[in-house]
C-alpha cells in the first residue's frame, strides 16, 4: 500500500518571497503542482498557510530554480534589492520576467563565489574606481579611462575583431576587480545590467546580441559602474529626447570610449562622407574602423553633433529594417536547408564556461582548487561543469 507524501507548511512570507522573486504567475504554479489557481493566490496573498505535500515541494523547487532547503525557512533570506531600469518601454509589462530574474539571481551567486574565492587566497576584490557624477563631461572622462587602460586596439591588426576586442576589454576590467558575465537573455528584455551592491561589482551582458553590440553594451554598463547606477538597460525603443540622462550619459561613455573624438576627426574615409553629406556611408566607415556597430556608430556621430536627432532616427529606423531584412533572409535559408542554428549542442562545456563567466573567473576557481580551499565539487558547481572539463582546465592550468 503506498503512503501518501507529507504535507509541509511553507511560511507565508517565505512563500510570498520565492513567489515575487522567480517570475511565475499563479496560474504557472497551478499548472505544475496541480492546485486551484485559486488556493496558490490564497497563499501568494497571505490569507491561507502554503501546506503542500513535499512531492509538490519538489516540483516548485525544479520550477523556480532554487535549493529545496530555500522552502524550509522560517524567514526570507535578505536580498539586494533589484538593479534599477531606467529604460522600460510604456508599453512593456511590469517587473522583469523570469529568465531575466534568474539571470540576476545566477550573477549574484557569482558575485558571492567570486568574493570568497579571492578571500581565501588574500587577494582584495576592491574595485580601484574615481566615481563619476552627470556634472562630469563624458567625453572627458572617457578620454581619461581609456588612457587608463593603455590599451590601444587597431583594426588592422592581424586576427582583430569585434569578439577579440571584446575579451581584450573584458580582461581589462577584470583586471579592475570587475567581473564580466555573458550570458542568454530573451532579446527583449535586457541587453546588459550591471551590480555594484557587492565586490566584485559585476556587468552582465547578452550573449544573444550581435558581437559589436555586446561591445558598445560592456562600456554602456560600465558607464553605470562609473556612476555608481546599477540598472538594467532593456531594447526601449524610446525617441533619444526620452531617454532618461543617465542613459544619454552613459551612451555618451561608450561612444566616447570605443571611439575616440580625435580619431574620428582625422580620419579621411569618416570626414569625406560626412562633407558629402552622406551620414550613413560614415556610420559604416566608423563600424568597420572601431569594431562597433552601423547603430552605435550613428549615435557617436549624434554625440558629437555632426548629425541632428531627426537624421539620427531616421538612419537607426533604415539600419534596423536592413538588419531585420537580413536576419529573415537568413533564418528562412537556414529553414529550407534543414539546419539547425548554430548553438547549444555544439558548444563544448568547457568552451561555454569560459565564454559565460570569463577567464579570470575560472583561472580563480582552479588556483583555489591547487591551494587546498576547494574541492572538485566545489569547483564542478562553481563552474557548472562535468569532471571531464574540469580535468581539461587542470590540465591547461597546471592546477
Amino acid at each position: 500500500m503506498s503512503r501518501s507524501s507529507p504535507d509541509v507548511v511553507i511560511a507565508p512570507d517565505v512563500f510570498r518571497w520565492l513567489y515575487g522573486s522567480s517570475g511565475f504567475t499563479a496560474t504557472d504554479i497551478s499548472k505544475k503542482i496541480g492546485v486551484s489557481e485559486r488556493i496558490v493566490l490564497s497563499w501568494c496573498e497571505g490569507t491561507q498557510k502554503p501546506a503542500v505535500p513535499l512531492t509538490k515541494i519538489e516540483h516548485l523547487a525544479e520550477l523556480f530554480k532554487r535549493p529545496l532547503a530555500a522552502f524550509l525557512l522560517s524567514h526570507p533570506p535578505e536580498e539586494p534589492r533589484l538593479p534599477r531600469d531606467f529604460r522600460r518601454h510604456p508599453d512593456a509589462e511590469p517587473g522583469y520576467s523570469k529568465e531575466l530574474l534568474l539571470v540576476i539571481r545566477k550573477a549574484r551567486r557569482i558575485q558571492e563565489i567570486h568574493h570568497e574565492l579571492t578571500e581565501n587566497l588574500h587577494i582584495s576584490s576592491q574595485v580601484p574606481l574615481r566615481i563619476r557624477t552627470l556634472k562630469d563631461d563624458p567625453e572627458t572622462v572617457a578620454l581619461e579611462e581609456r588612457e587608463l587602460s593603455g590599451i590601444q586596439i587597431s583594426e588592422s591588426a592581424a586576427g582583430m575583431s569585434s569578439v577579440k576586442a571584446f575579451e581584450i576589454w573584458r580582461g581589462w576590467l577584470e583586471s579592475r576587480n570587475i567581473s564580466v558575465l555573458k550570458t542568454k537573455m530573451p532579446h527583449g528584455d535586457a541587453r546588459g545590467f550591471s551590480l555594484t551592491d557587492g565586490e566584485p561589482y559585476v556587468i552582465v551582458v547578452n550573449s544573444s546580441d550581435a558581437d559589436r553590440a555586446r561591445l558598445f553594451t560592456l562600456f554602456h554598463e560600465y558607464a553605470h559602474i562609473l556612476l555608481n547606477t546599477p540598472v538594467i538597460c532593456s531594447q526601449g525603443e524610446d525617441d533619444l529626447k526620452e531617454y532618461a540622462p543617465v542613459e544619454r550619459w552613459c551612451n555618451h561613455f561608450a561612444g566616447a570610449f570605443l571611439v575616440p573624438r580625435d580619431e574620428i576627426e582625422k580620419n579621411p574615409y569618416i570626414r569625406q562622407a560626412l562633407t558629402s553629406g552622406n551620414y550613413l556611408k560614415a556610420a559604416s566607415s566608423i563600424r568597420r574602423r572601431f569594431l562597433i556597430s552601423d547603430e552605435a556608430g550613428l549615435m557617436r556621430l549624434l554625440t558629437l553633433k555632426h548629425i541632428t536627432t531627426s537624421q539620427f532616427v531616421q538612419g537607426r529606423d533604415k539600419i534596423r529594417e536592413e538588419f531585420a531584412a537580413r536576419e529573415a533572409k537568413k533564418k528562412l535559408a537556414i529553414e529550407e536547408s534543414g539546419d539547425e542554428e548554430k548553438g547549444g549542442f555544439g558548444i563544448h562545456l568547457d568552451k561555454k564556461c569560459v565564454a559565460e563567466k570569463g577567464t579570470g573567473y575560472v583561472a580563480l576557481v582552479m588556483e583555489n582548487i591547487r591551494k587546498g580551499h576547494i574541492s572538485n565539487s566545489d569547483a564542478l558547481d562553481y563552474l557548472d561543469v562535468k569532471l571531464r572539463h574540469l580535468e581539461k582546465f587542470q590540465e591547461s592550468t597546471g592546477a
